[in-house]
């Protein structure tokens, strides 16, 4: 009797740490039996891919944010984001993709994205996802951050700016996504004469591969050989080519010009002063101009994570004003960083803090 007293007691006192936890694990528990599954290890959170998870979360400036999340079983993500009544009362959505992996125990999932910077998921149930915030922690909130799973598999096939080696050899054309990695052909139709014009171009040699940026979406096509039906890439729009480029991280290669410190937006600026930066993904090195004094050095790049090495500037003098921007911006770039793309701008933040924003730019 003693001892079925002391295990009654601790129970007692131990059922108000799980109710601190927070609303959304409170509610969580009420549903019953989820501890019990979340105790029983990665096997109670086998995601059976492929599948779809889909829910809606909140958003700050529009009624909410529809996402939809499909998994592949090759490690493949698809993100269909969906701003509702973002664009003046109508619907915006933006497609992700990449690839994604889970954590030794099962509980966690996270996703490396092309366009988007990391996000990570906590694995519920095999049925249910909660995101979590740009740290990896739980978001305390009474508003639902679930995805639950669909009855089907959206397969997102969505039109979407891609960017992807493309080669021609032999009457066969192929495409390789750099955000996935998936090798698909390429349907010579719509916009494809655009893009191998372009390759002819500036390939360097036959059968060379060749980084072209473009908009194109996915069908299920009969394959070259044997009819049966594979996954195949249609050029909606080509954008251009990029000879000189290799995949990697979509914020190389460019040039970013400086529009907001913190979240406000700048003055106008004199196009010459304009403050801006590139990043170049063969040497590892940035440079640009802070407004008064160029900068150059060295940078570090891990998934959405950026450092800064030191940085050399010039030392002229300017107005006071475009000396307290480029002061703002080289003090924005010193530390570890976290970047993040979302309708073609950049920004960088740290600890989940704005710093600063910038749009692409004329190159230098």
């Amino acid at each position: 009797m003693r001892l079925k007293s002391l295990i009654l007691l601790s129970l007692i006192l131990c059922a108000p740490v799980g109710l601190a936890r927070g609303a959304t694990n409170a509610a969580a528990a009420s549903t019953g039996g989820e501890a019990a599954t979340a105790a029983s290890g990665a096997e109670s959170r086998d995601l059976r891919t492929p599948g779809t998870w889909s829910g809606e979360v909140p958003c700050a400036d529009c009624q909410a944010i529809r996402m939809t999340l499909t998994l592949e079983s090759d490690g493949v993500f698809l993100l269909r984001q969906t701003y509702v009544g973002a664009d003046e009362g109508r619907d915006r959505s933006f497609i992700d993709r990449g690839r994604w992996e889970r954590s030794a125990d099962g509980r966690r999932l996270t996703l490396r994205g092309g366009t988007e910077a990391v996000r990570q998921f906590a694995v519920l149930v095999p049925d249910r996802l909660r995101m979590l915030d740009t740290e990896g922690n739980e978001i305390r909130s009474q508003a639902n951050y679930e995805l639950t799973r669909a009855a089907t598999v959206d397969p997102i096939a969505d039109r979407a700016r891609l960017r992807g080696t493309f080669t021609y050899l032999a009457d066969a054309a192929r495409y390789v996504d750099c955000a996935t990695g998936r090798s698909v052909p390429v349907a010579m139709t719509a916009d494809y004469l655009a893009l191998e014009r372009a390759y002819l171009a500036a390939r360097t040699a036959p059968g060379a591969a060749l980084l072209v940026t473009l908009e194109g979406h996915m069908e299920m096509r009969p394959a070259m050989e044997g009819g049966a039906l594979v996954e195949t890439l249609v050029v909606d729009m080509f954008e251009r080519a990029w000879p000189d480029e290799r995949c990697g991280p979509a914020i190389e290669g460019k040039t970013w010009r400086l529009t907001a410190l913190a979240d406000q937006p700048l003055a106008a600026i004199e196009p010459e002063r304009a403050p801006s930066l590139s990043l170049d993904g063969a040497t590892k090195r940035v440079s640009g101009s802070a407004g008064c004094n160029r900068f150059s050095g060295t940078y570090e790049l891990s998934g959405n994570s950026l450092r800064f090495g030191p940085l050399a500037t010039t030392r002229m003098m300017c107005p006071p004003e475009i000396m307290a921007v480029e002061d703002a911006m080289l003090k924005a770039l010193a530390g570890e960083l976290a970047w993040s793309l979302q309708d073609g701008t950049l920004a960088l933040t740290r600890e989940g803090q704005l710093l600063a924003r910038f749009a692409p730019g004329e190159a230098e």
